[in-house]
C-alpha cells in the first residue's frame, strides 16, 4: 500500500504538537498579527486608557492559554513554578532563562537573566 505508515495517535488534543515543522513563528508574521491586534483595538476605543486595558486583557488571555498548555505537557512538574517559568520563557521568547535567588538583608530577590 502506498502512503501507509505509522501514525502517532494522540489521546488528547492538547498532547498534539502545535505545528508540524519548526516550533517557531517568523518575526514578520508575529509583528503583522500584533500590528493587526493593536489597530483593531484602536478602532474600538475612545481613549488610551481603554486601549491599554484591552491590550492587557488580550495579552493575559494568550499568556494564560500558553501557561495552561505548558502545565498540561509538563505533567510531573507539580508546583515547581520556577522550572515552569523557565520553560514558559523559552517557549515564548526562544532563549533560555537563568533564575538566580539573592538574599538582600532578609528579603529574597529573584533575578531573571538571559542565559
Amino acid at each position: 500500500m502506498i502512503g501507509v505508515g505509522k501514525i502517532k495517535q494522540y489521546t488528547n488534543v492538547l498532547d498534539k504538537p502545535l505545528s508540524k515543522g519548526k516550533q517557531e513563528v517568523s518575526l514578520s508574521a508575529f509583528a503583522f498579527l500584533f500590528s493587526e491586534l493593536v489597530q483593531y483595538n484602536q478602532t474600538q476605543v475612545d481613549n488610551i486608557g481603554e486601549l491599554e486595558r484591552r491590550l492587557e486583557d488580550a495579552g493575559y488571555a494568550v499568556g494564560a492559554r500558553v501557561l495552561e498548555l505548558l502545565c498540561h505537557r509538563e505533567k510531573g512538574m507539580g508546583t515547581q513554578y520556577l522550572c515552569l517559568l523557565s520553560k514558559c520563557w523559552l517557549y515564548v521568547f526562544s532563549f533560555e532563562l537563568v533564575i538566580v535567588n539573592k538574599l538582600v538583608g532578609n528579603m529574597p530577590i529573584w533575578l531573571l537573566l538571559k542565559a
